[in-house]
């Protein structure tokens, strides 16, 4: 979505029906990152920083003032880290409600890099291993695998690997996405709390959840469902 010159947003029922057309975006607010849709709104940051919205019925997309600078994490709280790879590195300083305005100033432990905080988590790079720990208080603990820091911390509690979902509040994990006889992984994401990937076949290693048919199916993934 980032490097289209305009971007056409719909919109459907969820219990199915007609898409509409909400609106063709055109120019600086057409480098999206990512979306969230809300109840009455769709909003969206684009790829040099700061927030837009438009009615999900439709009409002008505005600008969010206050948001200059700011990537949407997970609906309301937004950083000032973008979800690009040559942001990977560097530590997020920020951390702000788009609801209430609260704006969070954030400390990385020393030698950390990649750090990513949601208002109860932090996950970061430490001595070549990664480490997560509770935001404000608690000791660093080394987790079994590596994250993908540009993806953030969804709904306050999940940390995407490559092909690996991880709970944070839990600390239970699970597999995401296809892996290809070559080795390359992957699933479809827009940064939301919905992931989805081509379902393997029955029968393949891993298979789960699996297609029967010969046609193409996705399997998805709602974090939102996720007790």
């Amino acid at each position: 979505m980032s490097g289209r010159e305009s971007v056409d947003l719909w919109s459907t029922p969820r219990s199915g029906g007609t898409a509409t057309q909400v609106a063709r975006l055109k120019m600086k607010s057409a480098f999206m990152e990512r979306i969230a849709v809300l109840q009455d709104r769709i909003v969206w940051p684009v790829r040099n920083g700061g927030l837009h919205s438009i009615p999900i019925t439709g009409g002008t997309p505005r600008a969010l003032p206050g948001t200059e600078g700011l990537h949407l994490q997970s609906w309301p709280w937004a950083s000032d880290i973008g979800h690009h790879g040559f942001h990977d590195k560097v530590n997020q300083t920020v951390l702000m409600n788009l609801e209430t305005g609260e704006r969070i100033s954030l400390q990385a432990p020393p030698e950390a890099t990649e750090m990513r905080c949601s208002p109860s988590w932090c996950v970061a790079r430490v001595d070549r291993r990664y480490v997560t720990w509770r935001r404000g208080g608690g000791e660093p603990q080394p987790v079994d695998g590596s994250f993908f820091p540009h993806m953030g911390i969804r709904a306050d509690r999940f940390a995407d690997g490559s092909t690996t979902l991880y709970d944070l509040a839990t600390g239970q994990k699970a597999g995401i996405g296809w892996t290809t006889p070559q080795g390359s992984t992957g699933f479809r994401d827009f940064g939301g709390l919905v992931i989805s990937w081509e379902a393997p076949r029955c029968g393949a290693p891993g298979a789960i959840p699996c297609r029967s048919g010969e046609e193409p199916e996705l399997a998805v993934l709602n974090l939102a469902a996720v007790p």
